[in-house]
């Protein structure tokens, strides 16, 4: 079963999204938002104009505290969740909404 660090629930968390660019170089995004459950799933929450972000089960057990000299580079957040990205079709992209 995957776990969750309770005390990250309804707290800031920073997805840290590394990949590469179109040259091939190493690239990152950071985007943060609140973290909240509904009907046994998790979602990444980033304000009314953005579409909820939902949170896989696998990756739920890589959520950790953000040390507090790394809280300004993660935008203030409690919370972090590193992910590797790779190139995706168009048609796989609607899968990422929210981000």
């Amino acid at each position: 079963m995957d776990y969750m660090k309770p005390e990250s629930l309804n707290r800031t968390l920073a997805i840290i999204a590394w990949g590469k660019d179109e040259k091939g170089q190493d690239d990152v995004a950071i985007v943060t938002g609140i973290l909240t459950t509904s009907d046994d799933a998790f979602f990444l929450h980033r304000g009314s104009e953005n579409l909820p972000f939902r949170i896989q089960g696998q990756w739920l057990d890589r959520i950790g505290e953000v040390q507090p000299e790394n809280k300004d580079l993660l935008q203030g957040a409690d919370f972090q969740l590193s992910l590797s990205v790779g190139n995706l079709a168009d048609d796989d992209l609607v899968s990422y909404k929210g981000l």
